[in-house]
């Protein structure tokens, strides 16, 4: 056809150079020029410069580079290499988007799967998403299965994510692993998420894995974190576990740590087990800084059991000292039981000593069984069994 002709149904070989209306193709159609509405159960080809109406597809339909067509319902096999509206790629339907395709929204349904090399509009994906390394895509909403190696927009996840590309930024309730990028922010609400990349600002409220290769930007958890890699900085309500760098930290929650850690706050009610390194510390918890583990200034007004060893600590809760703290201890108001070794020291509150400690000004209560030495004495001290240096009382 070189001219103009009404609808058109075909069940043999059709080649439209002109003008058609709604074409029915059960068999071959050839485009090269402009058709109305499309339903094909065939093979169509709409080449450079062809343009149709919307497409119903249950069969083969290749839309050519300089092709157009309207919106594309496909449930058989299409390949794009031009322009489409919006796509519904429905259960059994196969859709491939060429690097120089162009598409409108694409709706892809369970049991499909869209290949995108080139560039989509906003998905909503039940189905199956392959965005290839050369793909670009709006935002995404998906409960199906998405691997991604290029480029998406804000991404809303329930379903199964592997991005090994860029993400703006990634809202997920489902299970994502990353490998590549996420610009923005990640909110994990209740998915898990296994990182190896890179993440900007991270909210947990599921489980989070930062794996060895993995960073992130400042953390706030409430879930689950288990951070073998490196955090900016972190804000803990739930549990985290700590194997690899922290910045620094404030726990409301639970935090285990063996790897490093940086200045922190153990908030009333808080529990933190340190078996490695830790900057300095304020204290209104429980903390438990283990043989072999090192914390830096210590401020204690909580629950301390140190058989590490603390810089310096500063006293007004309850901490028992089997380890070291090699700076001045400063016990304003607290009890302070000592069967390890600590510098110089002030009291004003109450101390045990069965270890050894360094000198000091006693003004509120000491029993020594152990080794202290010179003593300047204006409270109460009792020197049971144990060795002082120089002992000074001022009445």
């Amino acid at each position: 056809n070189d001219g103009t002709t009404g609808n058109v149904t075909n069940a043999g070989n059709f080649t439209n150079n002109g003008t058609t209306g709604n074409v029915t193709n059960t068999w071959v159609f050839t485009n090269n020029g402009t058709t109305g509405n499309v339903t094909n159960s065939g093979t169509f080809f709409n080449n450079s410069g062809g343009s149709t109406g919307t497409v119903a597809n249950t069969g083969t339909f290749t839309n050519s580079y300089g092709a157009t067509t309207g919106a594309v319902t496909n449930s058989g096999t299409f390949t794009n290499g031009g322009t489409t509206g919006n796509v519904t790629n429905n259960s059994g339907g196969s859709f491939t988007n060429n690097a120089t395709g162009r598409t409108g929204t694409v709706a892809n349904n369970s049991g499909a799967t869209f290949d995108n090399y080139g560039t989509v509009s906003t998905v909503t994906n039940g189905g199956t998403f392959n965005n290839y390394s050369t793909g670009t895509t709006g935002n995404v909403t998906s409960s199906g299965t998405f691997a991604n190696s290029g480029t998406t927009g804000a991404f809303t996840n329930t379903g199964s994510l592997d991005n090994s590309g860029t993400v703006a930024s990634l809202t997920n309730s489902g299970t994502v692993t990353n490998t590549g990028t996420v610009t923005g922010s990640t909110n994990n609400t209740s998915g898990t998420i296994n990182n190896d990349g890179t993440m900007h600002v991270v909210t947990n409220g599921g489980t989070f894995n930062n794996n060895a290769t993995g960073t992130t930007g400042n953390f706030t958890n409430t879930g689950t974190l288990n951070n073998a890699g490196v955090v900016a900085g972190l804000t803990n309500s739930g549990t985290a576990n700590n194997s690899g760098t922290t910045g620094d930290w404030t726990n409301s929650g639970i935090i285990a740590n063996t790897g490093t850690m940086g200045n922190g706050t153990n908030d009333t009610g808080a529990s933190f087990t340190n078996d490695s390194t830790v900057g300095s510390v304020a204290n209104a918890g429980t903390f438990a800084n283990n043989s072999g583990a090192t914390a830096g200034a210590f401020d204690n007004s909580g629950s301390l059991t140190n058989s590490g060893t603390l810089a310096s600590l500063t006293n007004t809760g309850t901490a028992d000292n089997s380890g070291t703290v090699s700076g001045i201890v400063t016990n304003t108001s607290g009890t302070l039981t000592n069967s390890g070794t600590t510098g110089d020291w002030t009291n004003a509150g109450t101390i045990n000593n069965s270890g050894t400690m360094g000198n000091g000004t006693n003004d509120g209560t000491m029993t020594n069984g152990g080794t202290v030495g010179s003593v300047t004495n204006t409270g109460t001290m009792d020197n049971n069994g144990g060795t002082t240096g120089d002992r000074k009382s001022v009445v």
